[in-house]
């Protein structure tokens, strides 16, 4: 008997679906896609309130993640911690089209447009002020 019912809830867990991974779900009915960083050995300063309390998290070597949307030619950072003041410039195929000097206090989001219709290979940098750099590619 309990051999049987052991049987029928090993069952049961093998037909239900578990999903570890949502972000990917969330992409792709978006239509937003991660772009995967490659970055230096310095981490990214983090910007502390000067409260400890008393975690002990793990800080990323870059705290922060961006996607790209394809459908209107938009970019997302998404900083997960304040890092300061860091360089963002894209740059198509060699050339930049965008630079700018942008101060991160505290977790964000920011939203940049590229030029609609122009398709190619983008690449992004972002460069922290202790020396810290991050870059990735993506194609529109």
């Amino acid at each position: 008997m309990k051999l049987k019912i052991i049987l029928s809830v090993l069952l049961l867990f093998s037909l239900l679906k578990v999903d570890a991974n949502p972000l990917v779900d969330i992409s792709i009915a978006s239509g937003k896609e991660e772009v995967f960083l490659h970055s230096n050995d310095i981490p990214f300063e983090i910007l502390t309130t000067g409260k400890e309390d008393g975690s002990r998290s793990v800080i990323p070597l870059v705290p922060f993640v961006v996607f790209v949307e394809d459908s209107n030619y938009s970019v997302e950072l998404d900083f997960m911690e304040g890092i300061g003041v860091v360089e963002i410039a894209i740059s198509q195929n060699g050339s930049v089209i965008y630079s700018s000097s942008e101060n991160i206090p505290s977790p964000l989001r920011k939203y940049l447009q590229l030029p609609f219709g122009v398709s190619g290979e983008y690449c992004i940098e972002i460069k922290g002020d202790n020396g810290a750099y991050a870059y990735g590619c993506f194609e529109l």
